[in-house]
């Protein structure tokens, strides 16, 4: 299976929290390829600091979620935010952005997704809101937060 994860369904696998245990069944399945936008990379420490400044990590546990994302990097197939992404980016939010709420850093997965060239690639998205615009598309989506 061919997936691509966004900030919102990764950071389960690093943390503890409703949905992790399948996000994990999928990652370390071996048969799975996993794709992640550049844009994660950066997202994702944003949301373990957050965890951590509201009491939902202690320090020793933000450290080695830091750590582990850093070390598994070499596992995901890292999709680049080249400038076919922003201005497909850019046109969902003019299109999309009043009706669906879409936000900026989701419009950038989104269109990163968008991009792949594998044949129906899943969207893995913990945000409904997300996955309810890429439904709209017609593509395929995994929410973890429902079981």
């Amino acid at each position: 299976m061919i997936y691509f994860f966004d900030t919102s369904a990764l950071v389960k696998y690093y943390t503890d929290e409703k949905g992790s245990a399948q996000v994990t069944t999928i990652i370390q399945d071996p048969e799975t390829y996993i794709f992640i936008s550049e844009l994660a990379c950066i997202e994702i420490k944003s949301s373990f600091a957050t965890k951590y400044r509201t009491g939902q990590l202690t320090q020793e546990k933000w450290q080695v979620a830091t750590q582990a994302f850093d070390d598994s990097l070499t596992n995901f197939y890292v999709e680049p935010i080249h400038d076919a992404v922003c201005r497909s980016a850019e046109q969902l939010i003019q299109t999309y952005a009043i009706r669906y709420s879409l936000r900026t850093l989701d419009a950038i997965q989104l269109a990163t997704y968008q991009q792949l060239t594998y044949p129906s690639p899943i969207l893995a998205s913990a945000d409904e809101r997300l996955n309810t615009l890429a439904r709209e598309f017609a593509h395929i989506v995994w929410n973890p937060n429902t079981l």
